[in-house]
């Protein structure tokens, strides 16, 4: 169960993960597979901290990719990091 939803704005939700770092692109490949589902970004690749972007109506079928997978990439959803929105918005990360 995702915990921490971050509601960016009216379009975009983030949820934020720590994940083993070795196991990014893993996720990324994952997610992105679904189409329309979400979109990975890497906020820091040596803690493994993941944003992932998705809609509002997307929601629902991200977290139960997420759910699906968590065996194969054991992951904690975490409260949004300070700067976060405005590093992901402005694409400082």
């Amino acid at each position: 169960m995702i915990d921490f939803i971050d509601n960016i704005d009216s379009e975009t939700c983030a949820v934020y993960l720590l994940i083993a770092s070795a196991q990014v692109v893993l996720l990324q490949n994952l997610i992105e597979s679904y189409e329309g589902a979400g979109t990975v970004r890497t906020l820091d690749a040596e803690s493994g901290l993941v944003a992932i972007l998705t809609t509002p109506s997307m929601l629902a079928e991200c977290s139960q990719i997420l759910e699906s997978i968590r065996a194969i990439i054991p992951w904690q959803a975490v409260p949004r990091p300070a700067q976060a929105v405005t590093q992901i918005i402005e694409g400082g990360w």
